[in-house]
C-alpha cells in the first residue's frame, strides 16, 4: 500500500481505471459462463425430456403386446439425435426390454434405475422416466446423452470471453491514458509551477486554462495565493528598503547575526567602513575580516548570556586606524538573533581625554595662584564653591552649602548694598567683564579682601 501511494497521480489513476475495469469484466465473464453453462444444461434437459416423452408414446403399445423389436425401432429414432448415445427400456418386471447405442457406445452398461429424475455424471446426462398409460406403469425409459459438444461449445466461448477481456483492458489502458491526461494534467502543471516558483521565486507565473471542475477551483486558488503572496512580497521587499533607507542613514554601524556569530545583514556605514557592500556579508561569519577579538567575545558571551540587551565600548583597529566604538546588543527570535548598533565615539572619547588633560591643568594653575572658583545658579537660586575657595575663608568643604546666601552673608557691611547691586546690574545686562573688589568674612571674623 505504501508503494502504491508513492506512485505518481497518472500511474495511480490508470491502475484504478484498470481495476474497475477488471473487476467489471471479470464478473461480466462469469455471470456469462454460468449463464452459458445454464443454457446448455438445460437446453440438453429439454431435449431428453421431449425425446423421452416421445419415445414414451411410441413405446406403450411394444410393451402391451410385448413387442421388443417394435421398442428397439422406436429406440433406433434417437439416431438423427447425435449427442444422444445410449436409451434402455426395462418392462414392469424390471427387466431389460430393448436398448439403443450409438456406435463405440454399445459397452456402456446402465445400473438399474427404478426413480424418475436426472443425473449428471462425468460429462453425460440421463434420464428416467416412466412409461405409464392411463395410470399403469409400463415399464422404466432411460436415455444418455453425451454433453462433451456442449462443454466444448462452453470452452470455445470461455475462450471468446477471455480475448473480450483482454481487449477490454487494453481498451480500458488506452482509454484511460487519455482520461487521464484530463485530471493528471492540470495537477502536475500545478505541480511545475509549484517548483518554478519554489526555485526561482517568482511570484508572477500562474496556472492557465482554468476549467470550472474542482481542479481548476485548485488552480484557481494557487493563482490567488500566488497573487497575495506577490503582493506580500512587493509590500516586504519595499518595506526592506524603506528600512535599509533608513538604516543607511543611522549615523552608526548596524549589524544582524545569529547564534552562531555569522551575518545575516549590515547597513551600508558598517559596509562602507571595510570596503564592502552589504550584501558581501550576509552568510560570513563574524571574523571573516578580522573584527576585533574583543567584539568577537563580547557578542558570543552576549548570546551565551541569558541577558536581552546589552551594551559595551569596544576598541578596534579598523583600516589600520584606532577607533572606539559604544556598541548595544538586543536579542530577538527566541534569543537565536541579536542586532547590534555601533556608534562611533572615537572623537568624544578624544575630546573627553582632552578635557581631561585641560581640567587638570586648569586645577594645576588654580592651585599655584592660590585662586578660588565660584559660580551661580541664578534661576535655580544654587552655587558652586570650589574647595580652594572656601579655603580661603578658613572653612572645610562641609562647612559651606552651595547657595547664593553663603557668599551674601559674607559680605562687608559697608559694600554689601554695593556689591549686590552691582552684581544685579551686570546680570540685568551683561556687557563685557565684571571686575571688582570687596571683602568677605573670614571664619575667624575679619574681613579679607578678595578680587573678582
Amino acid at each position: 500500500m505504501k508503494k502504491f501511494r508513492d506512485l505518481s497521480i497518472k500511474t495511480k489513476l490508470v491502475l484504478m481505471q484498470l481495476l474497475v475495469t477488471s473487476v467489471v469484466l471479470v464478473f461480466l465473464g462469469i455471470f456469462l459462463i454460468y449463464d452459458e453453462w445454464r443454457n446448455y444444461k438445460d437446453s440438453a434437459v429439454n431435449q431428453l425430456t421431449s425425446s423421452a416423452q416421445l419415445i414414451i408414446s411410441n413405446s406403450i403399445s411394444s410393451l402391451q403386446f410385448s413387442d421388443p423389436a417394435a421398442a428397439e425401432e422406436v429406440l433406433s429414432s434417437l439416431n438423427t439425435q447425435n449427442e444422444i448415445v445410449n436409451a434402455w427400456i426395462y418392462n414392469g418386471e424390471d427387466k431389460l426390454f430393448a436398448k439403443y447405442s450409438k456406435a463405440g457406445y454399445e459397452h456402456y452398461t446402465l445400473s438399474k434405475i427404478n426413480q424418475e429424475g436426472i443425473t449428471f455424471s462425468k460429462g453425460y446426462i440421463t434420464i428416467a422416466k416412466k412409461i405409464m398409460d392411463d395410470e399403469e406403469v409400463l415399464g422404466m425409459l432411460s436415455i444418455r446423452l453425451d454433453m462433451s459438444a456442449r462443454w466444448n461449445a462452453l470452452i470455445r466461448d470461455i475462450y471468446s470471453i477471455i480475448l473480450a477481456f483482454v481487449a477490454g483492458i487494453v481498451t480500458a489502458f488506452l482509454l484511460a491514458i487519455l482520461v487521464q491526461r484530463k485530471i493528471s494534467g492540470p495537477l502536475l502543471e500545478l505541480t511545475n509551477k509549484t517548483e518554478q516558483v519554489a526555485k526561482t521565486g517568482d511570484y508572477s507565473l500562474r496556472i492557465e486554462n482554468i476549467s470550472s471542475d474542482e481542479i481548476g477551483y485548485l488552480g484557481s486558488a494557487f493563482n490567488r495565493l500566488l497573487e497575495q503572496t506577490q503582493l506580500r512580497e512587493q509590500e516586504l521587499s519595499m518595506a526592506r528598503e524603506q528600512l535599509q533607507i533608513v538604516l543607511d542613514t543611522v549615523p552608526g554601524t548596524i549589524s544582524w547575526l545569529d547564534s552562531n556569530l555569522n551575518y545575516l545583514g549590515v547597513n551600508r556605514r558598517l559596509a562602507d567602513t571595510f570596503g564592502l557592500k552589504p550584501e558581501d556579508f550576509i552568510g560570513q561569519n563574524l571574523g571573516f575580516k578580522g573584527s576585533s577579538e574583543e567584539f568577537v567575545a563580547f557578542v558570543r558571551k552576549f548570546f551565551n548570556s541569558k541577558n536581552k540587551q546589552v551594551y559595551k565600548e569596544i576598541n578596534a583597529i579598523i583600516q589600520n586606524q584606532p577607533y572606539t566604538h559604544l556598541i548595544i546588543g538586543q536579542k530577538y527570535g527566541d534569543d537565536k538573533f541579536a542586532v547590534f548598533i555601533g556608534i562611533d565615539i572615537t572623537r568624544i572619547k578624544e575630546a573627553e581625554r582632552s578635557i581631561k588633560l585641560s581640567e587638570e591643568r586648569f586645577a594645576l594653575v588654580l592651585e599655584a595662584s592660590n585662586t578660588g572658583i565660584w559660580d551661580f545658579d541664578i534661576l535655580n537660586n544654587a552655587a558652586y564653591y570650589s574647595p580652594r575657595w572656601k579655603a580661603i575663608l578658613g572653612y572645610e568643604e562641609h562647612e559651606i552649602k552651595n547657595t547664593s546666601e553663603e557668599w551674601e552673608n559674607r559680605l562687608h557691611p559697608d559694600e554689601k548694598e554695593r556689591i549686590i547691586k552691582l552684581f544685579d546690574d551686570y546680570m540685568a545686562n551683561p556687557q563685557g567683564q565684571l571686575v571688582y573688589e570687596y571683602r568677605l568674612r573670614h571664619k575667624d571674623g575679619t574681613y579679607r579682601w578678595v578680587y573678582d
